[in-house]
């Protein structure tokens, strides 16, 4: 994020997506509490499971578009900086 902002590349993109990787991350963990997943009170079957492995898809997505933004951002700042 700080390359970003220095740079002035890509800033709205990075922090959105951190933001959704941040939000799908509490979600999974806030969900398996919810749906009684964590303490072993339902069984890991059914649509708890799906749901919650849903949002940590998305989680995970974030984090490689995160890494694709990453490279984008170096690769930026590298084709503009000047020769010498």
């Amino acid at each position: 994020m700080w390359a970003a902002i220095r740079s002035r590349y890509y800033i709205k993109a990075i922090a959105i997506t951190f933001g959704v990787a941040v939000a799908a991350l509490l979600g999974t963990q806030g969900l398996a509490v919810l749906t009684g997943l964590t303490h072993g009170e339902q069984e890991p079957t059914g649509w708890r499971v799906v749901l919650v492995m849903g949002v940590y898809v998305i989680f995970v997505a974030a984090v490689i578009y995160l890494g694709n933004l990453g490279i984008r951002l170096a690769n930026q700042i590298q084709s503009n900086k000047p020769a010498g």
